[in-house]
């Protein structure tokens, strides 16, 4: 598209395509030749990463496409579309969804635009245990037991499945021991772990004495 301008220093055009435009000078009546001038319009900078989520705590590569370098608020430069956050925690909370907020500066093609990646932060399984059997200790996570006895252990979480190290719960052990077990969220996939002590105490030994009673003669 060619345009002209007439006399005048400035010109100011909002543009949404590349435009070549006639520069003509005027000078004493006369006008110069047009000069082509072209002004290239470039792709207006739209960054995506999609839908973003990980557990508490938990690391995630994330991919930000149409860039070609990230400015993170740390002051560290990403030289392409990609970088791994370690350790990631929640932030604020929108609606009951909590989220990780990480502000950056995108550039791609001579531009840059300021943004904010958002991170849905999942909660890891909170694990509850009980046991059936044996004498409390005052540590929600142990009991105590005579040996030989017999203890039942349970463990729950919300909207998780529970497994035990041991494959079993119902045990009878001859020393303490501690027992492990893994939840793991049915929705998100987020894990935790825990462990439950039993102690086992030894039974008393009882050792009488003879007793030899003399007699006068």
């Amino acid at each position: 598209n060619d345009e002209t301008q007439g006399n005048g220093e400035q010109y100011q055009k909002n543009l949404t395509e590349t435009t070549t435009f006639s520069v003509i000078g005027t000078r004493n009546g006369c006008n110069s030749d047009p000069t082509p001038y072209t002004v290239t319009v470039k792709d207006q900078l739209n960054p995506s990463w999609g839908n973003l989520a990980v557990c508490e705590g938990g690391n995630l590569s994330v991919t930000i496409s149409n860039v070609t370098s990230i400015l993170w608020k740390n002051g560290n430069i990403t030289t392409g579309s990609s970088r791994t956050l370690t350790n990631i925690t929640g932030s604020t909370t929108e609606e009951g969804v909590v989220y990780a907020k990480y502000p950056i500066t995108v550039y791609y093609n001579g531009c840059s635009k300021d943004t904010t990646i958002k991170i849905q932060v999942n909660s890891n399984p909170d694990i509850t245990f009980n046991a059936i059997g044996g004498r409390e200790t005052g540590n929600l996570n142990e009991r105590q037991i005579c040996i030989n006895d017999n203890i039942s252990l349970e463990a729950s979480a919300n909207n998780s499945t529970i497994k035990w190290n041991t494959g079993v719960t119902n045990i009878k052990p001859i020393s303490t021991s501690t027992y492990t077990v893994t939840a793991t969220n049915t929705t998100t996939g987020c894990l935790a772990t825990g462990s439950f002590k039993v102690i086992v105490n030894p039974r008393p030994v009882i050792k009488i004495n003879d007793v030899t009673e003399g007699k006068e003669s």
